[in-house]
């Protein structure tokens, strides 16, 4: 039995010489793993390992929110905005991301002065959240003594009458003083008034 199995070493050891590839060694493709291959060194590759392509986030849309600005009052000025945007009385509109942070700045024009602000904000300088729309009103008073000197007036022209004229004025005055004082001093006083405003209709008369 010894002599047995020592011949059947013998003849594994001679099969192998003969062309037995040694284990984990190939010849050809066919005799490696699938997805792999054999290599010069006859060897088999391994396996190929294929990266996963790069996951890209789905683009997002940046939501914003409007903000509206307006002005009240007697006074003028302007509103300006940082982040820039607003220049209210031009631009009194504008977006910004939901979240941002907007400062708002009055600018009073001459003989003006900032009064208040009301809506979303209510102190000086305005500075508001926008998580949603929103609305700021800025109101203007104008300075006391600062108002503008009013238009002189034209010069008052005498009216053109004719002496005629004249004459019928004062006939109507002196039936309105009878009116006013039937009798008395007052009604002669009245009546002579009359009678000079007559004369002097008459000296500017000019038919």
């Amino acid at each position: 039995m010894r002599n047995l199995f020592s011949l059947s070493l013998l003849s594994l050891s001679i099969g192998c010489l003969a062309g037995c590839e040694p284990k984990g060694q190939c010849s050809s493709d066919a005799e490696c793993p699938a997805g792999t291959r054999c290599l010069v060194n006859h060897m088999c590759s391994a396996p190929e390992v294929k990266a996963a392509p790069p996951i890209v986030p789905p683009l997002t849309e940046i939501k914003k929110a409007k903000l509206f600005v307006a002005m009240t009052g007697q006074g003028q000025g302007q509103i300006i905005s940082d982040p820039v945007g607003i220049a209210c009385g031009a631009t009194c509109t504008a977006e910004y991301p939901v979240g941002a942070q907007v400062k708002l700045s009055a600018l009073p024009a001459a003989h003006s002065k900032l009064a208040s602000w009301a809506g979303a904000c209510t102190q000086d300088p305005c500075t508001l959240i926008l998580n949603d729309a929103a609305q700021v009103t800025a109101s203007f008073d104008r300075i006391h003594g600062a108002h503008a000197a009013p238009p002189k007036a034209a010069p008052k022209k005498e009216p053109q009458l004719c002496k005629s004229q004249c004459t019928e004025l004062a006939r109507a005055c002196k039936i309105d003083c009878k009116n006013k004082n039937s009798f008395g001093s007052k009604r002669n006083s009245c009546t002579n008034e009359c009678l000079a405003e007559e004369h002097r209709c008459k000296a500017r008369a000019k038919c």
